[in-house]
């Protein structure tokens, strides 16, 4: 039997990946390809797949939703071939409100993005014959929730609906907001009262909801640093506070952090020398005895040392210092900054401009936007 499978994923190039590797097995056949959630409902019907290969994390309908739209419409379709479609999801989430909301909404599997090809292959039949399939990383987690609930460990995780799939009422709830508000609901579902944005660290991923739209983004070391931005406006940090040094210095202190110390040290100045003093009478050797081989390398090798020499001894024999801690954090945050807002930009540009106006970067580092009461950031 041909197992007849449906890929939802809104990278082409991950569809494209998976199609080949699927293709090489002769029981199996991909049916189509879409790029989001409301495609694969509408590719279910016209396609009529054994089995859907869901991503979660797709613009306009998520996979969540997605799934959970496949179920009840195929269960109640009075269809047989569609009554047994199943849906196996494939991500890159490897985080409890993940699984729980794909199982939740009638997904059969779940696998991660990480798993080998044998494995995929593996779950697509077993799904497609009726039998569940989960990630034995998911599954060690299930088993703990499980065994926390059944044995009524007081305080044991409730589990609790992601963001992304969460109504706006629960949003409100979760941001203080009265229940009556009403939120702009943009892409991704975000049902955040006016003027609020969330900027949460959820075990490997942000959940990050602004004028109206959520997504995720996985964690960095910039992430960090702006959120730590986030939860003081008009606050300037110095690049050595958001890198957690032992002893950051005030705003205080000015600008005259002091270095790293000498580069060559005097050690490591007379062996230079000592040995450009050998290599200049090995050239000097080499052309009185008219041995141009020897002479090149000689004057190679000393060139180099010249250049290396040069870079830790400025004019006058004056010692160069090494960049002081200080100048290392402003570069490494600055560029992490920037490289996460550039992240940001691919999912949300315009929470992107907002950043690119509003956070100042360098020794000292601040969010400060031109109206700070316009947006209050929940961290």
């Amino acid at each position: 039997m041909t197992v007849r499978v449906l890929l939802a994923d809104d990278e082409p190039l991950v569809r494209a990946g998976i199609g080949m590797l699927l293709a090489a097995d002769l029981d199996i056949e991909v049916v189509g390809e879409v790029g989001d959630g409301q495609a694969a409902v509408e590719g279910v019907r016209s396609s009529r797949p054994d089995v859907v290969v869901m991503d979660l994390r797709m613009p306009g309908m998520d996979g969540v939703e997605a799934t959970r739209r496949i179920v009840e419409s195929c269960a109640g379709s009075g269809d047989r071939a569609l009554e047994h479609v199943s849906v196996l999801v494939l991500t890159t989430y490897n985080i409890d409100e993940a699984v729980y909301a794909a199982l939740r909404a009638g997904a059969s599997g779940f696998l991660l993005k990480d798993a080998v090809p044998e494995e995929l292959i593996a779950a697509i039949k077993a799904v497609a014959g009726g039998k569940g399939w989960l990630d034995p990383a998911v599954t060690r987690s299930l088993i703990k929730e499980f065994a926390a609930r059944s044995e009524g460990v007081v305080g044991s995780p409730v589990v609790s609906r992601s963001l992304w799939e969460a109504p706006e009422r629960e949003i409100l709830v979760t941001l203080g907001g009265s229940q009556g508000s009403q939120g702009s609901r943009g892409q991704g579902g975000a049902g955040v009262p006016p003027g609020h944005a969330v900027f949460k660290k959820e075990g490997e991923y942000w959940t990050i909801a602004f004028e109206g739209r959520l997504f995720r983004l996985k964690d960095s070391v910039g992430m960090h640093y702006l959120a730590r931005m986030l939860q003081e406006p008009g606050r300037e940090f110095h690049a050595l506070d958001l890198v957690r040094s032992p002893r950051p210095p005030s705003a205080r202190d000015g600008l005259g952090l002091g270095h790293a110390g000498e580069l060559l040290d005097d050690r490591a100045k007379a062996s230079y020398r000592h040995r450009m003093a050998e290599l200049r009478n090995d050239l000097e050797e080499a052309d009185s005895w008219g041995d141009a081989e020897r002479a090149s390398k000689a004057r190679e090798v000393l060139e180099i040392l010249a250049e290396e020499f040069a870079r830790g001894v400025g004019l006058g024999g004056r010692d160069r210092v090494a960049a002081s801690d200080a100048e290392r954090a402003r570069v490494n945050v600055t560029k992490a900054i920037k490289a996460t807002i550039k992240r940001i930009r691919h999912d949300h540009p315009s929470l992107a401009r907002h950043l690119n106006f509003s956070v100042r970067t360098g020794t000292f580092c601040s969010y400060s936007p031109e109206a700070p009461a316009a947006v209050i950031w929940h961290v």
